[in-house]
Order: C-alpha cells, then structure tokens, then sequence
C-alpha cells in the first residue's frame, strides 16, 4: 500500500511539474492624445485603453496652461469686438461687433508685439507708420490667467484661449451713460506672426 502511496505520489508529481504555467494578463495600456489649446487657463486631453480595462488618473488629464511659446516670434492683432450688456439683465445691446477698424486706424492694425522672456516686450510701429510713429517698449506679465500689459491690473486682459499660434483676450468693464450702467467685454485676438 505504501509502495501505490509513493507511486501516486510520484506520478501526480510529474504531472504538476509539466503543467505549464499559464501567463498573467498583460496590465491595460493607456495611449494619451495630445494636449488641446489653452482654454480659459486651462488644456486638456483624452486618452484611450488597449488590452484591458483601466481609468486615467485625473491629474494626467488637465493641467494649467503653459504660456511660454508667447515668447517666441512676434504676434499682431488681428481682431477686436465689443460685447455690451445692459447692467444686471440679460438683454442683449451689441454682441461680438467688429470694432477692429473702428478703433484701430490701419497704420496700428499692422503693429507687432514681441514679448520677451525678461518681461518685458518691443512693440513696433510696423508696415505703415502713425504719426508720431508709436515704436516703444513696455513690461508685461501673466498672472491669474490674465495678461497684465505695463502693470496695469485694474482692467486685465483675461486669456480665453492660447495656442502657439493665436491669443485671445477679453477685458471687462463698466461704463454708465444716461442713468443706465452697461457691462462691456472687449476680446482682442492677436495672431503669431
């Protein structure tokens, strides 16, 4: 009996061992898309899984923006509108009307803005000149996703979208005219050039 016992026992011995192991799946793998263009300070991105099932972690898939292609090359501004509300409704005086030519005679439409990694920025009185020509430096930063343009911080131009390529800012501000307050935004959109 103990000779059939040792034998069992040897048998079921070489069956396990010849038993091949059967490999763990391989962990999901997640492929992230590039990051969107800046959006009210803020990209983000989408992402996709393959070989399993698996979530994102939600730090990887929005993050500040990052402003510092700003400092390459040059940008103009290419377009400017007024949105105008009469104050506490949501009566609609204006919305979005072009005031590019309006308020910006042609020889400033042309102008180019460099800004530097120093803080400060060139602008340049280009193509057609304005009398007096308008050439200059100032300072600029961002902060609280705004564009402070020479230390002003009282009406901060907001940046609603960014790319490396285009920015558009909105700055907001009241204005009283015959006993009724309206609220205007101003968004000016500057282009790489």
């Amino acid at each position: 009996m103990k000779k059939i016992f040792g034998l069992l026992f040897i048998v079921s011995v070489i069956i396990f061992s010849c038993k091949k192991d059967t490999p763990a799946p391989a962990a999901p793998v997640i492929t992230y898309g590039a990051w969107s263009d800046c959006s009210n300070g803020v990209q983000t991105r989408t992402y996709t899984v393959s070989g399993g099932t698996a979530t994102a972690p939600s730090d990887s898939l929005q993050r500040a923006c990052d402003y510092s292609s700003i400092t390459s090359g040059s940008w103009k501004m290419s377009a400017d509108s007024v949105y105008i509300q009469e104050f506490n409704t949501t009566y609609e005086i204006i919305q979005d009307t072009s005031v590019f030519g309006e308020i910006y005679p042609p020889c400033v439409q042309d102008d180019l803005y460099t800004f530097h990694t120093d803080g400060s920025y060139d602008y340049t009185d280009a193509g057609m000149v304005c009398s007096p020509d308008g050439t200059g430096t100032g300072t600029w930063a961002i902060s609280n996703n705004s564009l402070i343009w020479d230390s002003q911080t009282t009406y901060p131009g907001v940046l609603k979208f960014f790319s490396s390529s285009k920015m558009v800012t909105w700055t907001s501000f009241t204005s009283a005219s015959g006993g009724t307050t309206y609220h205007l935004t101003e968004k000016t959109t500057y282009t790489k050039f």
